[in-house]
């Protein structure tokens, strides 16, 4: 399965300094392990579950997925719990969270289910 389920883990990421990237504006960039969270002080992003991707003769990838979830610092309240792959996807869309974030989308750049982490970026 190889690089499919153990990505190598990115060395420099920025938490939540504020960066660009071309015309893209970035909030927060971050690897954390299964159970790991982290917050901005009004919301909170914790990874629950980490899923293994798996590749069978004869059919399409399935690609590592990691459950995260969205809570409120104030009161520890869940807002969403997304199972999400590699990619962007919106955060305000109501298949995601549908409620509206500082952060339009989450970027997860690598999943790693055999270290348990998960890299991804806060997007406006």
């Amino acid at each position: 399965m190889g690089k499919l389920n153990d990505p190598e883990r990115p060395s420099n990421v920025r938490r939540w300094e504020e960066f660009h990237v071309g015309s893209v504006t970035i909030k927060g960039d971050f690897v954390l392990k299964k159970g790991e969270s982290t917050d901005n002080g009004k919301i909170g992003i914790r990874i629950v579950q980490i899923y293994e991707g798996e590749c069978q003769p004869f059919s399409e990838p399935q690609y590592p997925k990691a459950k995260i979830q969205f809570y409120r610092v104030s009161d520890n309240s869940i807002i969403c719990e997304p199972t999400l792959r590699i990619g962007n996807s919106g955060l305000n869309y109501g298949d995601v969270c549908g409620t509206g974030f500082e952060w339009t989308t989450i970027s997860i750049t690598a999943i790693n289910s055999r270290e348990d982490w998960v890299a991804f970026d806060l997007r406006e």
